[in-house]
């Protein structure tokens, strides 16, 4: 029970804080909506991963990884942008091996490889396949984001 009630009171806040200045018929659909969405999830909030959410050190990766990734965006669209351009496109689809034991890793890496421009996620799973608009056999496409997930997922 307690799981429902700290869920629902989560929730609500929330809530209120995404309607303020709230009013009497928003607080009531937001207890409402709070309630349904407290039942059904109580039990995803509470659970032995849960825990590990609130890990400074998963912050601060998190953070840095961030930042990993918006400076490898602004390259990967210089150099999509120089490809385009120059004509000089290599595509290719690869399959990479990753270390990254949790579906949650395997998933920021490929989220963040789809993201990259001129690259693409096909098949996510213990490897990852992946198209690229500029293969080089020297580099293997995701290795630094693979790098930083480590830090924030196990």
């Amino acid at each position: 029970m307690w799981k429902f009630g700290l869920t629902f009171v989560a929730l609500l806040i929330v809530w209120i804080l995404f309607t303020w200045p709230c009013g009497f018929q928003e607080l009531m659909a937001g207890i409402f909506v709070s309630f349904i969405i407290a039942y059904i999830t109580r039990d995803f909030m509470f659970h032995e991963e849960s825990g590990k959410a609130v890990d400074p050190r998963r912050w601060a990766g998190f953070i840095a990884y961030f930042f990993l990734w918006v400076g490898l965006e602004i390259k990967s669209h210089l150099q999509v942008a120089y490809m385009v351009l120059t004509g000089r496109i290599n595509p290719a689809i690869v399959r990479v091996q990753t270390s990254l034991e949790t579906d949650m890793g395997r998933a920021l890496l490929g989220n963040s490889i789809t993201l990259t421009p001129g690259t693409l996620t096909l098949k996510a799973g213990k490897d990852l396949y992946i198209h690229c608009l500029g293969f080089n056999e020297k580099h293997k496409p995701g290795s630094r984001f693979e790098k930083f997930g480590k830090k924030v997922t196990e």
